[in-house]
């Protein structure tokens, strides 16, 4: 079948390079009762290389010679589906044998369409659902940095009942913030991936030096075809080391890289002998969603010095022990109670507010709680970055907050215009890079130090921060 389409697009002068052929022919790789040897392909290249023109020789042979009825491809931004779908409608009307054979091409405002013979390729923008109704056979997903959980989710239940799937995802190596690529090419490394899943992934060796010729040449199957070392060279002085990695050499950031916040910036803050003026302080609980619950208590204050400090109270698993721990903060005899106590409205934590707000300090005075909302977190995790920006902001080095920086990611809210991975997306939560991760410890003190900035507000302001503000859980740690 491989040799079969080959020939096919060289009959119409779609010619494809030799590294394209062998991609090309890798997808179409058959078991022995005819169905796909790989259901799923992942196909990460560095940029210009030419995989947009794997993915279009795929279509066209899914079209023509394989007879699929329903081939979509999809990208995150709608002008790079209609690049591929003028390129493809090119390469037919320069073809006579195939503009003989009446292919109609279909232009809408938001989907564009190829059809013959009853089978069409279809172009759609993605979006939470773009696929909804449709059954393809197989799906093409070009520029997957931008996909997430919730977009494969759904091409999985588009394509998974298909007698004979595929599902082709290609990309530029993944961005920060690229946990769903990134997966996906860790299970194609692993045994996990090995009998369904083909990865090809061409890159530069991790921790090379990034003016060795050599590795150019191995990160890059199209130099001296359509790349030139002159333009490596070029972008190599006049872009950063993590960039020029990332984009040419095809080079993934390890953790420490792909953190939101800098772990050496983050060690860097770490004081092992800083205390906090037990004066002025508050507390803050939060709770993982998913059962069994992990949860964290925090605390935030200021030390001698005057500098913001954070701290990791306590963790466990499940919330059973945390009322108990709360209230032994609020009756601790050699400090007086918290200022409050931060507990997120809606969340797995906010279930224990009504508890909570029967605590009690030594003396038998209720202890404040102080809920807040999703707006509040966004601004929470605003402010906690912020602080460590600036440096305005101690530790003691706690290994769970370490722990729980590694396995973080941002979860971005509020976009604007403009794909993912850009600034265009202003607010942002945490969230896990994978479910396994424990990150209450880090939500918990990002609570608790927001909760001391409304602390010192209010005796400025004179009033409650939430006061007359709706609270619920619009965000959850995901």
């Amino acid at each position: 079948m491989a040799d079969k389409s080959i020939r096919f697009l060289e009959l119409m002068g779609f010619g494809l390079d030799e590294w394209q052929q062998w991609t090309l022919r890798q997808m179409l790789g058959l078991r022995a009762d005819k169905t796909f040897a790989s259901k799923e392909v992942c196909l990460l290249v560095p940029r210009r290389n030419g995989k947009t023109r794997v993915l279009e020789a795929r279509s066209l042979v899914g079209l023509f010679v394989l007879k699929e009825p329903l081939v979509i491809n999809t990208a995150q931004v709608f002008p790079t589906c209609r690049e591929s779908y003028l390129n493809l409608k090119r390469a037919i009307d320069n073809c006579p044998d195939l503009e003989m054979r009446k292919v109609q091409f279909r232009a809408g405002n938001d989907n564009l369409s190829i059809e013959y013979q009853g089978r069409r390729i279809l172009y759609k923008a993605r979006g939470k659902n773009p696929i909804r109704g449709l059954s393809p056979q197989v799906i093409i997903a070009d520029e997957a940095y931008a996909m997430d959980d919730e977009i494969a989710a759904a091409i999985e239940n588009a394509v998974g009942a298909a007698p004979n799937r595929q599902f082709i995802c290609t990309s530029s190596t993944g961005l920060d913030d690229s946990d769903w690529l990134l997966r996906m090419r860790e299970r194609g490394l692993s045994e996990q991936g090995k009998h369904t899943l083909a990865l090809m992934e061409w890159c530069a060796e991790p921790g090379c030096d990034l003016d060795d010729l050599e590795q150019y040449f191995r990160a890059n199957p199209a130099l001296g075809i359509r790349v030139s070392l002159e333009s490596l060279v070029s972008a190599r002085r006049g872009q950063p080391d993590k960039q020029f990695g990332r984009e040419r050499l095809g080079l993934w950031a390890d953790n420490k890289f792909r953190s939101v916040i800098d772990l050496d910036l983050w060690a860097d803050l770490g004081k092992d002998s800083s205390e906090i003026d037990v004066t002025k302080y508050v507390v803050a609980l939060d709770a993982t969603p998913s059962a069994p619950h992990d949860a964290a208590i925090a605390l935030a204050g200021f030390n001698a010095k005057g500098k913001k400090q954070v701290e990791v109270v306590r963790t466990g698993r499940s919330l059973s022990w945390c009322l108990e721990a709360l209230q032994k903060l609020c009756q601790a005899g050699l400090r007086p109670p918290p200022l409050g106590i931060c507990v997120q409205a809606g969340s797995v934590a906010g279930g224990l507010i009504p508890e909570i707000q029967k605590l009690r300090d030594r003396d038998g005075n209720p202890v404040e709680v102080i809920p807040f909302g999703a707006r509040d977190v966004t601004d929470a995790c605003g402010y906690l970055f912020e602080t460590v920006t600036n440096r305005s902001l101690c530790h003691l080095n706690d290994i769970s907050l370490s722990t729980a920086l590694s396995g973080a990611t941002r979860i971005r809210v509020g976009k604007l215009d403009g794909p993912k991975g850009e600034e265009e997306y202003r607010a942002w939560y945490w969230g896990r890079k994978d479910v396994l991760v424990d990150i209450s410890p880090l939500c918990a003190i990002t609570y608790a130090l927001w909760g001391l900035n409304m602390k010192i507000s209010e005796e400025e302001l004179n009033r409650k921060h939430y006061e007359g503000k709706p609270f619920g859980g619009g965000i959850w740690l995901v």
